[in-house]
């Protein structure tokens, strides 16, 4: 009787699949988060009063798969990850914000929340590193960090005044990060998106503007 039931199971699984998904955790407002579309112009003012310009490379969704638990259950999850970036016109540096859903499971159930990822990368034949400087796990939405010392209800930036502004430290670094461009501030608010870098040699790039891409008609 056991190996009867095995054939048919086994058959089952050949038929419909064992794997089983048990939950979709959309981006839904959080995308929101990020107020870029990847269309952008993006122009800086750094300390010399040089401008550097990043042009926006898109924005995009796409689901994943998680698994509902480390013990090999064929469960999982699907969540979503929204991927936007830009480049500057030489193609020397990025500039990268990722938002993801994300679920963990316990004995006491699972639980849902929201991540986001800042990244600058610099990757010009000087570094050769490709390193990256790295705002990681930010947990959305921004305004719950309203109570931590790395939050500003209003800060002035180049004459020009945001709200609501977090300036992540704490970054994470991934590659030789031993350039003179490793940011180690990252200045973030959801009107505006990444408003400054500060850097390891005492230099800051501040956003002058954005603007559109102008879109040629057919």
């Amino acid at each position: 009787m056991r190996k009867h039931f095995l054939t048919i199971l086994f058959l089952s699984c050949l038929i419909t699949g064992c794997n089983k998904e048990i939950g979709v955790y959309p981006l839904g407002e959080m995308k929101g988060q990020n107020p870029f579309s990847g269309s952008e112009i993006l122009s800086y003012l750094n300390n010399n009063n040089d401008t550097i310009i990043f042009m926006g490379q898109g924005r995009y969704t796409e689901e994943i798969q998680s698994p509902f638990d480390g013990t090999g259950s064929e469960k999982y999850y699907t969540n979503e990850i929204d991927k936007c970036s830009f480049t500057d016109q030489e193609n020397k540096f990025e500039l990268y914000i990722q938002l993801a859903s994300r679920t963990s499971s316990t004995h006491h159930g699972s639980s849902t929340g929201y991540l986001m990822d800042i990244w600058f990368k610099d990757q010009s034949e000087i570094s050769k590193t490709n390193c990256r400087c790295i705002a990681s796990h930010i947990t959305l939405p921004i305004i719950d960090h309203q109570n931590s010392n790395s939050f500003y209800d209003s800060l002035l930036i180049s004459g020009t005044y945001y709200y609501n502004v977090v300036a992540f430290s704490n970054l994470v670094y991934s590659g030789v990060c031993t350039e003179s461009m490793s940011a180690d501030t990252i200045f973030y608010c959801t009107t505006n998106g990444i408003i400054k870098l500060s850097f390891n040699n005492n230099t800051s790039w501040s956003l002058l503007n954005v603007t559109k891409k102008n879109i040629k008609k057919k």
